[in-house]
């Protein structure tokens, strides 16, 4: 004979959770590391870029985003981004370049490498170009 009041609720669908006894159970669900049908399934991976689930909740679904890796702030939600370029020029430590007296122009010639930016002087300067700071003259 079966015995009232003993059953529990457990997460399905690739979520995660202690089961409730009598009730409804804590579940959360990284759309990131799990495998159902609305997580990433190492899409982000795949274009060497980072999967985030920003909110776990059950209720919150497709709304994973992938991030760039580096130092390029681009992010997607749901898909690869598209663009993982990043102009190191726009960043603070590229700065020493305009800050240099006289100032310099800073380049970046490969905008998909990080590190690889450059100070020049401005035409007429003699001076060689010095990777990563301030050109020297």
């Amino acid at each position: 004979v079966p015995v009232h009041g003993t059953w529990e609720c457990r997460c399905a669908g690739g979520a995660a959770g202690a089961a409730a006894a009598q009730g409804l159970a804590n579940c959360t669900l990284d759309e990131c590391a799990a495998n159902c049908t609305t997580c990433a399934g190492g899409v982000c991976a795949a274009a060497n870029q980072t999967c985030v689930d920003t909110n776990v909740r059950v209720a919150a679904l497709r709304d994973w985003e992938c991030r760039c890796t580096g130092k390029s702030p681009n992010v997607a939600t749901g898909k690869p981004v598209v663009s993982c370029m990043h102009n190191e020029c726009d960043d603070d430590e590229a700065k020493v370049c305009e800050n240099a007296v006289p100032a310099q122009d800073c380049a970046d010639p490969d905008p998909s490498r990080d590190g690889d930016w450059e100070c020049h002087c401005a035409p007429g300067m003699a001076a060689h170009v010095q990777a990563g700071g301030a050109a020297a003259g």
